[in-house]
């Protein structure tokens, strides 16, 4: 199986899929708790009003000579603010037991993307008892595991036919263990050398969370292979990116 530059390819179960979130894009994600309906529907106005006020701030920022900056304070008794470098999105984590959004769905108003369903978790385990610590991420439908290898201040060597620890169909309770290659121009060579991988961030009640790989192969390229799971799907999706001639 070959990954080039240009797209991720199927990896076993998972399927390559992009999603693309520019950098003033906001999110605010419903989830179930115990709040009255009356109640939920002001604090998520409340959280409107927030969210596109600090989308506001990052606009007259993206215009103003390089070093502008603002401070605000922000303040929440019934949820909570994150920042995700990832996806380059400030997001607002706020619980409802009312059908405000349709489970698994998103509305968008402007730079404000709504969107309502499960969340997910990102941790280290050895999830199949070899004496290997594994990155992790998890949802209610998958399990996808990699091995966890060296660090950002420890490059060691790496080989991307076997990375992968284990996907999971956690709803047909089925395990596999992928083998393949992650290589770029037709170059096998690219799928070793020196390198690392990493969580993106860790925790629960996330709504993704991603892996990456990164990869220095013997004196042809430079890469990450970046691996990602998000909380309402059954896939997760790979991008190449970084790609650099040596």
């Amino acid at each position: 199986m070959k990954l080039n530059r240009k797209k991720g390819v199927v990896i076993e179960a998972v399927v390559a899929i992009a999603i693309v979130i520019t950098s003033s894009v906001i999110v605010v994600n419903l989830l179930s708790s115990s709040f009255d309906e009356s109640k939920t529907y002001d604090n998520l106005n409340k959280a409107k009003e927030s969210m596109s006020f600090i989308d506001s701030v990052i606009r007259e920022l993206a215009v103003e000579a390089p070093g502008a900056r603002r401070t605000i304070n922000i303040l929440s008794d019934f949820g909570t603010f994150s920042v995700d470098g990832e996806s380059d999105s400030i997001k607002f984590f706020m619980e409802s037991p009312v059908s405000i959004i349709e489970s698994g769905t998103s509305v968008q108003e402007g730079n404000l993307i709504m969107t309502s369903g499960p969340t997910m978790s990102a941790y280290e385990r050895d999830v199949d008892n070899d004496g290997i610590t594994d990155l992790v991420l998890e949802n209610e439908a998958v399990l996808f595991a990699m091995k966890k290898i060296g660090s950002p201040s420890n490059i060691t060597s790496i080989n991307t036919t076997s990375i992968f620890t284990m996907i999971r169909n956690k709803r047909a309770n089925v395990n596999i263990t992928p083998i393949t290659y992650i290589y770029v121009d037709d170059m096998l060579n690219t799928s070793t050398g020196n390198g690392f991988t990493e969580l993106s961030e860790k925790g629960t009640s996330i709504q993704s969370a991603s892996i990456r790989v990164y990869v220095n192969s013997s004196g042809t390229k430079e890469y990450d292979a970046v691996f990602t799971l998000r909380s309402a799907q059954d896939f997760a999706e790979l991008e190449i990116k970084n790609i650099k001639d040596k």
